[in-house]
Formats: structure tokens, sequence, C-alpha cells
């Protein structure tokens, strides 16, 4: 299907969209390029709102997943749907999240427009609290995409999510993305996602999703050498890789934290933009026991630094592995200028301000 007559959302626009749509009983489909994280946006919004998610992957699905078997009673056959469906009484809150909504084969898209329309499988309901999302991918991407029906399209909010840089780094850290990333990709923005359709379809590509990986494999590395180097082509591709390794390595160029601790005044700032990445992801990934002793020291230092995003930067990053070091009492000073911008992403409150 053409997806060419739809505004692209943000990830934040298209959170409130899903939203809007789950409070009024509306069906979402939101539509992206793989690997940018509809997914897990629409399992936060789920989470937020205090619903439970039930993921049924439409390209998987047979008939039989949404007409149910017979069951014979005194000679009539009432049909039973599986207990993957939330029907009847129950009360429960449920996102019902249909994934690969737009993989789905021709011979599920009329069950399919039952479920969203009727909200029904089988010859029973869905509950009362029982709300639908879907997602899928683009056709122009060249991922699985079937056309839909237009009568199926006309029974839903049809939305177009794309990556956004700026967001992304600004809640890369309560995504629990790694410091070393959240540098990384603060400093080059554009390789947050450098998915194309028409590259070969087994090259990895940088986007979301693998970004997250590399941040979870990353405190398993013993070192950052060749191989390391390796392991991390495999998720975003051999280019971004050396480009990324190169910007960890620098970690080592730095002023080691133990200096910046003895002297937080006198301590040269660094000069160069990759260093300055650098500096602050190496004080942001110390262990919590020197975050504790050298918080004041840490934040006197990079009080220093000229740029008011550098310094926000340096804490949005330590919310990444120690998050209850933002209500640390060494720290509610240093926190007061960022205050607002740190509370509107995190929802926490410093104390005794």
């Amino acid at each position: 299907m053409s997806d060419n007559n739809l505004l692209a959302l943000t990830p934040s626009e298209a959170e409130y969209a899903i939203k809007v749509n789950i409070l009024a009983n509306e069906v979402t489909l939101l539509l992206g390029k793989p690997g940018i994280g509809k997914s897990s946006l629409i399992k936060a919004v789920a989470k937020e709102l205090g619903y439970r998610v039930i993921d049924i992957r439409l390209s998987m699905c047979t008939v039989e997943d949404f007409l149910g078997l017979p069951n014979f009673i005194n000679g009539k056959a009432t049909f039973c749907p599986f207990d993957m469906w939330p029907v009847g009484n129950n009360q429960d809150k449920v996102i019902l999240f249909l994934d690969e909504f737009t993989s789905a084969p021709k011979e599920i898209q009329a069950p399919a427009y039952r479920l969203v329309e009727d909200r029904e499988v089988g010859q029973q309901k869905l509950g009362p609290n029982v709300r639908i999302v879907c997602a899928g991918n683009r056709k122009e991407d060249r991922a699985i995409s079937n056309t839909l029906s237009t009568a199926l399209l006309s029974r839903m909010d049809v939305l177009e999510m794309d990556s956004d840089s700026e967001e992304f780094i600004k809640n890369s850290p309560k995504w629990g993305m790694h410091p070393l990333v959240i540098g990384y990709l603060s400093m080059y923005p554009a390789h947050i996602n450098d998915f194309n359709p028409d590259r070969d379809g087994i090259s990895p590509f940088a986007c979301p999703r693998t970004w997250y990986k590399v941040s979870k494999v990353i405190p398993h590395f013993k070192s950052l050498g060749t191989t390391e180097e390796k392991i991390v082509s495999g998720y975003i591709g051999s280019a971004k890789a050396h480009t990324f390794m190169g910007f960890a390595k620098n970690i080592l160029k730095v002023e080691k934290p133990e200096n910046i601790a003895k002297n937080p005044l006198s301590t040269p700032i660094p000069t160069s933009r990759d260093l300055i990445y650098a500096t602050l992801c190496t004080l942001a990934a110390q262990s919590i026991d020197d975050l504790e002793k050298n918080a004041e020291a840490y934040a006197t230092y990079v009080d220093r630094f000229p740029d008011h995003s550098m310094i926000l930067l340096f804490y949005r990053m330590l919310y990444v592995t120690y998050p209850e070091m933002l209500i640390n009492p060494d720290l509610q000073t240093h926190l007061i200028p960022y205050y607002k911008e740190l509370k509107d992403i995190y929802s926490y409150d410093l104390k005794d301000i």
C-alpha cells in the first residue's frame, strides 16, 4: 500500500496519538521503517496506562486462529476461540497488539477486519476493556508488506512514525542506552538510523533497535579491540562500527577520573568535541561507589564546561546506570539549573531544594 499521503509523526507525537486512540477505544495502525521502535513504543504506552499486552504476530496466524475450533454439544458445533484472545466478560485492561499487521496474508485480512470492526473472534466478543493497537512495515521499505483492503484501512487511524534524532538522544537514557552510545550519537546524530531499502538484504544497519543491542553487549567487552569492533559491526555495519569504536578508544585519552576527583577546578577541560563526549561518558560510567564518593568533584568539574547542553548530557548519561544519583545530596545544587529539563524527561523530584 502507498503511504505517500501520510504525515510522518515523531515518536513523541506517535505516543500521544496512540494514547488518544486507546482512550477513545479506536484502533491505531502504526507504520514505520524496520527497527525504529514501533513495538517498544506501543508496549511502553500500554505499561504507562496500566494495560497488559497480548502480542500477536499476524504474519504467523492462520484462519483457524481467528475462527477457533468447533466444539460439538448436542449435535451442534460452537466455535471456541483459542486462549490467546481476551474474550468474554473479563474486566482486565488489555492491549491486543497485532504486530506485523501489514505482513498478514490475504486470507487473514477478512477475519482481521471482523476483529477490528466487530471486536469478535470465533463467536465471542472481546472483553470490554480490550483495546486494539496494530503495527507494521511500509511497502516502500521492501520489508514484508501486503496491500490492505480499503475497507480495513477505513476502520483504523493509520499513522506513520519516523525516527527523530533530537528525541532519540533526549530519551535514550531512560531507554537504557549505554553512556558510550549516548555520547557517540550525541556527536553523530545522523548515525542513529541509516536504513536503506536498496541495501543488500543481509547487511546490518544502524537503527534504534540495533543501537540498543550494542548498548547491551558493551558492558561485557574485555577490551576495545578488533574482535569487539567485529561484534559491533554485526549490529550496525562495518563503517559505523569503525567510527564508533574509534570514538570509544578516545576514552583512553581523557583525563583520569581520579585526577578530576582530586583537582576538579584545575584539571584541564577537553577542547575537542570528541574528547568532550568521551570525558562525559567516562565519568558517567564510573562505579556507583566512585560516583557517590566523588559526586561533588565530578559535578564541579563538569560545571566548568562552557556548553549547557554538554552538562545536561552528563546528567542524562548518569541516569542510564544509576538513576538514584540524581537525588544524591552532593549533586543537588549542581542540578538546579537543569531541574526542569531533567524532570520533564524522567519525572523525578529533587529533594531539599
